[in-house]
């Protein structure tokens, strides 16, 4: 009973020690990717409040309008662009 359970709490650590880089990888782009592409207008925080922002009257990112959409429809957004938003660039 304890090798199972020793084995079982190995191959745990183990598929969480392979699957963490790369979840941190990813967060880590998504952070590069707004930086390059958003933050100019939207501002580092979603708010808006960068000059390019101000004088393009960007959306708050962070108000109810933008979270209360789904998944689907920000990637949608992000990947075609809408309005004064280009759509996304990837390096």
């Amino acid at each position: 009973m304890q090798r199972t359970t020793a084995r079982v709490s190995f191959g745990m650590g183990l598929c969480l020690s392979l699957a963490l880089p790369c979840y941190l990888r990813a967060e880590g782009d998504t952070a590069q990717l707004y930086k390059a592409n958003c933050a100019v207008c939207h501002a580092a925080d979603g708010s808006g409040n960068s000059p390019s922002g101000k004088a393009l009257k960007s959306k708050d990112l962070r108000a109810d309008e933008a979270q209360k959409k789904s998944d689907a429809e920000l990637a949608d957004f992000i990947t075609k662009g809408q309005g004064k938003c280009p759509p996304l660039a990837r390096n």
